[in-house]
Order: structure tokens, then C-alpha cells, then sequence
């Protein structure tokens, strides 16, 4: 049985990770270049909120809504320290959001 001969050294060989006429070495493409063309529906599709939202400060995230939606972007246990007169300045219908989410009724 032969052995085959590298033609160069092997530091010189490829890395699996660098790239080669646009696609890595095992070829598939790279993230970036999938995500050419794309629209920004077809790039978000599969991404749960959490994903969509992790690199977004709170601020941001919270952007363009209402005072009293901005309150419903709270986590329940913020919401469970606001005190109960200032749940019923609320709209009713936040009020009720609040409440079915901490499932209280009061």
C-alpha cells in the first residue's frame, strides 16, 4: 500500500474553517452570506421572541408602546409589587391583563 505525499506542509493546509469561493471547506455557505437577499421576515422566522429581543436593551425593547403597554412588558414579579390602587388607575383592560397573568382577582 502507498502513502500519498502532501504536496505542502501541513501548516499550510487549509483550516476547516476558512473559506473557499464563498462556502466553508465542508460546503455549506456562511451565516452571512445565507442570510443575503433575505428578507427581514424570512431572517427572523424560526426565532422565538426571546431570540428576536436578546441583543435589544430593555429601553428598546419597550420603544413606541404606550405608558400602559410598557407596563404589560413587565415581568410578573414587578408586577405583583405595584400596589393595588395603583393597578386600578390602570385602563380596564390592562387592569385585567395584570390580573389574569398573577391570576388574581381582586
Amino acid at each position: 500500500m502507498r502513502l500519498a505525499v502532501l504536496s505542502q506542509p501541513c501548516s499550510r493546509l487549509a483550516a476547516p474553517w476558512e473559506r473557499v469561493r464563498g462556502t466553508s471547506i465542508i460546503g455549506s455557505p456562511h451565516p452571512e452570506e445565507r442570510l443575503e437577499g433575505l428578507t427581514l421576515e424570512q431572517r427572523l422566522a424560526g426565532l422565538t421572541p426571546e431570540e428576536r429581543l436578546v441583543a435589544l436593551a430593555p429601553a428598546t425593547r419597550l420603544a413606541g408602546l404606550a405608558p400602559d403597554q410598557q407596563i404589560l412588558g413587565l415581568s410578573d414579579d414587578v408586577l405583583r409589587g405595584f400596589p393595588e390602587e395603583y393597578v386600578r388607575s390602570l385602563p380596564r383592560r390592562v387592569q385585567q391583563t395584570i390580573r389574569k397573568r398573577l391570576g388574581t382577582f381582586r
